[in-house]
């Protein structure tokens, strides 16, 4: 009987340590059962969560690559500006060379042509003077003079010719210097 207490006892023991075991066990199963229930709501309040992080990740990321992309088409819109503007520039400035080779030919014809219109007038001038014809003409009309009958030459010798032209130059600006003195020539 002692035996049979004995073997109770621990069986007793036994019970109640498979007993606390097993309400460990249960507790312990419990937690865990309620630990998995809630990691199980956690991911997928997680899940939740990364979905509209997600969301909001691929909002923000096609916002980023449309700012990207509008930045990106702005700078080639610029450059292709830019080239534009320098191709312009060029062009004006071809353009206004252009325009003064051309003005300058013009301008270089016109001179020729008031050249040659210059020289026709000179000659014509220097024929209409020097016409015999015309200088009797006006002798006679202005000067009432009339054309000698007979025409003699007079021979002159160069060296006398030369000696009295000298002389007169000499006279002359004895006149000059005496005149600019104040001092009256008297003969």
């Amino acid at each position: 009987m002692a035996l049979q207490h004995q073997n109770r006892k621990k069986s007793a023991a036994k019970k109640s340590t498979s007993r606390k075991t097993s309400s460990r066990s249960t507790a312990a199963a419990k937690k865990s059962t309620t630990t998995a229930k809630a990691r199980e709501a956690s991911k997928k309040r997680k899940k939740k969560k990364t979905r509209a992080e997600l969301a909001k990740l691929q909002f923000r990321k096609g916002l980023r690559n449309t700012l990207y992309g509008a930045t990106v088409i702005t700078t080639i819109f610029a450059a292709i500006m830019v080239v534009a503007g320098l191709f312009l520039v060029y062009q004006w400035k071809e353009y206004k060379v252009t325009e003064t080779v051309k003005e300058t030919k013009v301008l270089q014809d016109r001179i020729l042509r008031l050249q040659s219109e210059n020289s026709r007038l000179k000659a014509n001038i220097n024929t209409r003077l020097k016409n015999n014809q015309r200088i009797l003409k006006m002798t006679r009309e202005r000067l009432g003079l009339d054309a000698a009958r007979n025409r003699s030459v007079l021979r002159v010798d160069q060296k006398a010719f030369e000696y009295y032209v000298q002389k007169d130059q000499q006279e002359k600006e004895q006149n000059l210097q005496q005149n600019s003195t104040g001092e009256t020539y008297s003969e």
